[in-house]
């Protein structure tokens, strides 16, 4: 099974066209006006002075590297083109085998410690799958797929067709209620400022 799921990625060409991900210049800038222009004492006056900041070496190294790429027209372009061709054959890929959805793991390694994503160097994104932020127009639900050994929860992914939010909803039900993997914590820990 694992050859055949291999062999289908490449003819996706799943790596090749992730790695074109490039952020848009207009957006990037807007979002960190936005972002920045809610707080009366901003930490940084501009994008380029966080860029430079000691502290932001302490941010992990996905992060660093998707905010240090150029951010220029014909990268964000050619993102776009790869978005495009990728979800084209994802789509494709499903009606070809009459798919409702893909599902695929939630992380690819055990879950990420609180404290590791909390604290330098925030590893709260390591093993997370680009598929579904890549395909920004593909709804996608994770839900609970057991425990791993050292008893830490494991989800497992639904991403559907365009607009078809529905029947993912309805998938990741349904797959909840039969295998019965969500168990609320034992415990929660209290909120800061809580009384």
């Amino acid at each position: 099974m694992t050859a055949v799921f291999e062999k289908a990625l490449s003819e996706l060409r799943l790596k090749e066209l992730l790695a074109k991900r490039a952020n848009s210049p207009s957006e990037t800038d807007e979002s960190f006006k936005v972002f920045f222009g809610r707080s009366a004492r901003a930490p940084f006056k501009s994008r380029e002075e966080m860029l430079r900041s000691p502290d932001f070496d302490k941010v992990s190294p996905i992060s660093r590297n998707r905010m240090r790429r150029p951010l220029d027209t014909a990268s964000h372009y050619q993102y776009l083109m790869a978005r495009d061709e990728l979800t084209t054959a994802l789509l494709k890929v499903m009606a070809d085998n009459r798919l409702d959805a893909i599902e695929f793991k939630s992380v690819e390694h055990q879950p990420t410690a609180i404290k590791d994503g909390v604290n330098p160097p925030y590893r709260n994104q390591w093993g997370v799958p680009d598929l579904n932020t890549f395909l920004v127009y593909v709804p996608a639900i994770a839900v609970p797929a057991g425990f791993t050994t050292d008893n830490l929860p494991a989800g497992i992914t639904f991403l559907g067709r365009p607009y078809d939010e529905g029947t993912m909803i309805k998938l990741a039900y349904a797959y909840e209620q039969a295998t019965h993997h969500r168990r609320p914590p034992a415990s929660t820990p209290q909120l800061l400022k809580e009384p």
